[in-house]
């Protein structure tokens, strides 16, 4: 089929909600029931009727995604997961036109709604969440950008064009054949909830999660209280301090031996699928501090919600509950020097919140144009992966990376960082010089004025 891995940060395998992620080591299962991520599904066509090219949002969209499962008015061959016989499951367009299953914007993003249910209820991760894909070229290895819970947006910036935002207006996962994400897509930056700003709390999802209380000593009962509409196997609530949810909704702490914790299903071995209840957990063993209490899908650290922060005071101390601020920054690229002599190095800096294993730099001609989509040309002078060297496969968030600049003739360049392995601009660094050029870099005036101009003073004053 041609089709690349299903790549997340640090990981070429590491999308794992569709099957060309990390594979599961089972033959039959719910967990082998996984289709595919957005980027795979345009490529392959199988939702051509129901996928709309939004390229570079001349106008603002807003419409409802279905899932990959539930597109169809009939989903009686689905209700099992198992009978796979109806020819039309690729091809029968749902009779409402506002119902959607792709959506394509800028030539390389792809956005669904991964839909947990049906043939795809194995989906190991950004469950019933709207997923954002960034694939280049059919055959690319994909690179999950966001997945997004209602009231979330994730903003792509497209260099040299400006920005495009998905927000995601609503979720409702209460009934198969009516769920659906409701989306909106526009130019600029305009939601109020970018990004991860929700992950910490609940907000708006079908699913929740709370304590009854927001403030313990040590050996008191805690009791946690959750609900969820679409429940999996080994679903765990896990009560966890200095944890932080990265902008894929997933905790980057490390379980540990004696760690908090149950399956929803009440205990650390049974296999059931609340969809709500009350767990307690007793708070002797832990330390003074502040804690939130998460839901996370089928034994993995994925958050499908997470409690108001609580704290866990001893000793007469008080601790006020907060929430830790999730680190952002933007893309940056700037060289050490804006003039270089011919043997020296060439120090190029750069920030990247979302950098994948193959992002590199390349020094350019100053001459060269982006095109449209952010794409440039091959004619690159200096090229290294953003790891700092020609050979490396490691995701760097921020960098050096070093250049001679006796391997450049004299003239006027650009750095410019790009994404995984192809030729999409992510971002540039200001022009530069190397060796004596004849003409001053373009952000400089060409000259300088040959005469004063009229209103001023013909002389200086004597004194």
């Amino acid at each position: 089929f041609n089709l690349g891995h299903a790549s997340q940060r640090g990981s070429t395998y590491g999308d794992r909600s569709g099957i060309m992620g990390g594979s599961v080591f089972e033959d039959e299962s719910e967990k082998t029931l996984r289709c595919y991520n957005a980027a795979k599904n345009w490529q392959l066509g199988w939702f051509e009727e129901d996928s709309i090219n939004l390229d570079l949002v001349s106008n603002d969209w807003e419409g409802r995604l279905l899932g990959t499962v539930n597109f169809q008015a009939s989903n009686s061959f689905m209700d099992s997961g198992k009978s796979f016989t109806n020819h039309n499951l690729f091809t029968h367009r749902q009779g409402n036109a506002n119902k959607n299953v792709l959506l394509k914007i800028a030539e390389s993003y792809y956005v669904q709604f991964n839909y947990a249910a049906g043939v795809n209820s194995g989906s190991q991760e950004f469950i019933n969440r709207v997923t954002v894909v960034k694939q280049i070229d059919d055959g690319d290895y994909s690179w999950i950008q966001a997945a997004l819970r209602e009231k979330e947006a994730y903003t792509i910036d497209i260099f040299d064009y400006g920005s495009i935002t998905v927000e995601v207006v609503e979720i409702n996962t209460n009934n198969f054949n009516d769920a659906y994400a409701d989306v909106r897509v526009y130019n600029g930056n305009r939601a109020k909830c970018i990004e991860t700003c929700c992950s910490e709390v609940n907000c708006g999802d079908d699913s929740s999660i709370s304590t009854d209380k927001n403030s313990y000593t040590p050996g008191d009962e805690i009791k946690v209280s959750f609900t969820n509409n679409s429940p999996k196997v080994y679903d765990w609530i896990w009560i966890i301090d200095g944890a932080d949810v990265d902008q894929f909704g997933q905790i980057t702490k490390d379980w540990y031996n004696g760690a908090l914790w149950l399956f929803t299903c009440g205990s650390d071995n049974c296999e059931g699928t609340p969809n709500s209840g009350e767990l307690s957990f007793d708070s002797s063993n832990l330390e003074s501090g502040v804690y939130v209490a998460y839901y996370l899908w089928i034994d993995r650290h994925n958050v499908e919600v997470a409690s108001s922060p609580f704290t866990v005071v001893g000793d007469g101390n008080t601790i006020s509950p907060t929430e830790a601020p999730v680190p952002q920054f933007d893309l940056a690229m700037e060289t050490s020097k804006v003039s270089y002599s011919d043997n020296e190095n060439i120090d190029i800096s750069f920030t990247n919140p979302l950098p994948t294993n193959y992002d590199w730099v390349g020094i350019y001609s100053a001459e060269e144009t982006v095109q449209k989509y952010a794409i440039i040309s091959d004619n690159w002078q200096l090229s290294k992966f953003a790891c700092g060297t020609q050979d490396c496969e490691d995701d760097v968030d921020e960098g050096v990376v070093t250049f001679p600049s006796a391997n450049l003739d004299a003239g006027i360049y650009r750095a410019y960082l790009l994404f995984g392995d192809a030729y999409s601009v992510l971002t540039r660094s200001e022009e530069f010089t190397v060796g004596t050029v004849s003409s001053l870099p373009s952000y400089l005036p060409s000259s300088l004025p040959s005469s004063l101009p009229s209103s001023l003073p013909s002389s200086l004053p004597s004194s």
